[in-house]
């Protein structure tokens, strides 16, 4: 893989072990193999963003033209953490 990508080996054993804190992941050697996801994984967990995340944002969307904060908008109500009604 780290040929491929053009990457050195350590990156692509990193690049493994991060993904593999997100989702059950296995590796397979030889001319087809790679990195997978089991088989019968479903990805029922959603990342989020962060607070800090968010609020970055919103301070940049401030500073751009309607058609581009409308696009930053759909990805902040997208990616956001669902607000619970107090």
């Amino acid at each position: 893989m780290a040929k491929n990508y053009s990457v050195c080996r350590k990156t692509a054993y990193n690049d493994i072990m991060f993904l593999s804190r997100y989702a059950p992941i296995y590796t397979k050697g030889g001319v087809n193999g790679g990195v997978f996801l089991m088989d019968d994984y479903r990805n029922s967990m959603f990342l989020y963003l962060s607070c800090d995340e968010e609020a970055l944002l919103y301070r940049i969307m401030a500073t751009l033209p309607l058609s581009e904060k409308n696009i930053v908008a759909n990805i902040i109500n997208k990616y956001s953490q669902p607000k619970t009604a107090t």
